[in-house]
């Protein structure tokens, strides 16, 4: 995102996720995520189309399976009215196939997937919803325009660039029941990121950074393909952990992506 937008990238903090929606859009789309929002879901939820029929992806579970909340696919700014918005003047950067994938020259179908993360804080993935080609579905030999995109690295400075933003505009409610990490997609599985910040007593971070380490994180497990995309496919996993008041239960969910793993930890 920080490539595309360029000069604008940084203006793009504080701002309103629905501001770039279609403006016939808005109010339904305010509606559907508020409810989303309303129910905390640990899985997640893909919004989309509003109106254009679309049959359900579904999302994949290991060692169990689920799918995703009833969808609706939205239309939501291209980047280049993202720049203009920010207060961009000059030429839009051209790309020859971007007629292609936009409904117009403002707006594009994208499908929204959103998790709740903490508390005051969700986690979104902006996909695109329209492919350049059949083989944009292959998950191992991946186009320009792939659906299994992934984040190809996060530097320390990048990390502690976002956890200072969290400190910045998110209230730390000091509640440690619901637990957002990022770490890296590797069997050591270093821990990047954690919010909210560590109390004076357990558990730590460091503590739901070890629920990660006997979690599979494979795609090739029989009769677990479902997820179409980099951004629906879940895994889930329950452990417990020790807390003040003994030991507790822990639903957590990982989303692989390229090089990060993201992990959302609710104790029960």
């Amino acid at each position: 995102m920080s490539y595309h937008l360029v000069d604008q990238a940084d203006l793009l903090v504080g701002q309103s996720l629905l501001k770039f929606v279609h403006p016939d859009e808005q109010a339904s789309a305010k509606n559907d995520l508020g409810n989303v929002l309303k129910t905390k879901a640990l899985h997640g939820s893909v919004t989309r189309c509003a109106s254009w029929s679309t049959t359900l992806d579904s999302t994949l579970y290991h060692p169990y399976h689920s799918c995703l909340s009833p969808i609706r696919r939205m239309r939501y700014s291209r980047l280049s009215r993202v720049r203009r918005l920010l207060g961009h003047q000059g030429p839009s950067h051209f790309w020859p196939d971007g007629d292609k994938i936009a409904v117009d020259s403002n707006y594009m179908a994208l499908d929204l997937v959103i998790n709740w993360a903490a508390d005051d804080l969700v986690l979104c993935f902006l996909h695109a919803a329209v492919d350049l080609t059949p083989y944009d579905n292959d998950e191992h030999a991946k186009t320009g325009w792939t659906n299994w995109c992934g984040t190809p690295c996060m530097t320390q400075e990048q990390a502690q660039i976002l956890y200072s933003r969290l400190l910045s505009n998110i209230p730390n409610s000091g509640n440690m029941s619901r637990v957002f990490q990022v770490l890296m997609n590797r069997p050591d599985r270093p821990l990047l990121v954690s919010w909210p910040p560590d109390r004076d007593q357990a558990p730590f971070a460091r503590d739901f950074a070890k629920l990660s380490a006997d979690v599979q994180i494979r795609g090739d497990v029989p009769g677990t393909s479902d997820a179409k995309t980099a951004c629906t496919r879940r895994y889930k996993a329950t452990s417990t952990i020790q807390t003040p008041a003994g030991f507790r239960d822990v639903e957590s969910v990982y989303i692989p992506h390229g090089k990060l793993l993201h992990g959302h930890h609710v104790t029960l």
